[in-house]
């Protein structure tokens, strides 16, 4: 029932509590050894925060002491950090040794102490100025015959709970985030990533008119209906009314009238592909149509090529002839 339940649980701490005061309070005596005195400061230490083990431990002036650096787990405790120990004079020309444990408690209420595990050496002549505590690590370089292994319970502790639980007035609040960028974050860094971000953007700028004029447009004349011939006299219109041969853009100009006119090509005759160079084009319509259907393409095509990528500039007046000229050709051509 759960009133016995109850009872065994807190007779279980009691015992647990009894046989922890008679670990810290009375002496334990080994060969060679005496461990005198266990205690905690804080004397009761808070869950999850740390706390230390002072332990006085008296030797022989004889004997030598192996202690370790930390000490092991519990079910409840933990080590922290590395010990410290000192040695002072004692009564009876005896060492007192005096260490000191970094712990901390992750387990509420009774829980057992780390054990310390004692290696120690005895020899007939005193050990001078050698000391008569070292660390463990050098107990590797004894014979095991000359070691003697002793294992010191430290007792136990009631571990109470944890400190910034109690006041029942703490409200919790999340933390808005800090450093979002991080701490590592240089000027140049910034700087670049800046600049990287401009440039992707400009790109997008001057790749989407063509993309749209390339691929968006027809794609969307199919969608809506339309011929090859009424839907690159549509953009044909679309690109004269941009005026970029009047606003010194006129590679652009000319670049976007040809390509209406690929495009147008390529929808009624697939074999005139948008790989084809200006001379291939050419060459693919004049089979198609004949030379007389062509012969005014020619030199407006050729210009073309030069002003993309040569230093040829024409005048608005004169680049608007040769748009007209594209635009001509393709009201006149057969789409069968």
């Amino acid at each position: 029932s759960e009133p016995m339940r109850r009872l065994s649980i807190l007779l279980m701490a009691l015992v647990i509590w009894a046989a922890g005061d008679a670990h810290a309070q009375s002496p334990q005596a080994i060969d060679g050894a005496r461990l005198v005195e266990v205690r905690l400061e804080p004397e009761a230490p808070s869950l999850a925060l740390a706390f230390q083990l002072h332990v006085r431990l008296r030797v022989r002036p004889t004997a030598v002491a192996f202690l370790p650096d930390t000490l092991p787990p519990t079910d409840g405790v933990h080590s922290v950090g590395p010990g410290e120990w000192t040695e002072v004079a004692a009564p009876g020309d005896s060492v007192e040794i005096r260490m000191t444990y970094p712990l901390i408690g992750f387990q509420e209420g009774p829980a057992e102490l780390p054990p310390i595990e004692l290696w120690l050496r005895t020899s007939g002549d005193e050990m001078g100025s050698e000391g008569a505590a070292r660390s463990a690590g050098e107990a590797a370089a004894a014979a095991a015959t000359e070691v003697d292994r002793r294992v010191l319970r430290t007792g136990f502790v009631d571990m109470g709970p944890f400190v910034p639980m109690l006041d029942e007035n703490v409200v919790l609040e999340p933390r808005p985030a800090a450093d979002v960028l991080g701490g590592v974050w240089s000027i140049w860094r910034l700087l670049a990533t800046v600049l990287t971000l401009l440039g992707l953007a400009l790109a997008v700028v001057m790749l989407v008119p063509r993309w749209w004029a390339s691929i968006g447009a027809p794609m969307l004349a199919r969608l809506r209906g339309r011929s090859p011939r009424q839907e690159a006299l549509r953009e044909l219109e679309r690109i004269r009314s941009e005026g970029w041969h009047k606003d010194g853009r006129t590679d652009d100009f000319y670049a976007a009238s040809t390509d209406v006119l690929r495009h147008f090509a390529e929808r009624i005759e697939p074999e005139s592909r948008m790989a084809l160079t200006s001379t291939e084009l050419v060459s693919k319509l004049e089979e198609r149509w004949g030379a007389g259907g062509i012969e005014t393409l020619v030199s407006t095509v050729e210009l073309a090529e030069r002003v993309k990528f040569g230093d040829e500039q024409p005048e608005a007046e004169a680049a608007e002839r040769d748009w007209s000229t594209i635009r001509n050709w393709i009201r006149r051509a057969p789409e069968g």
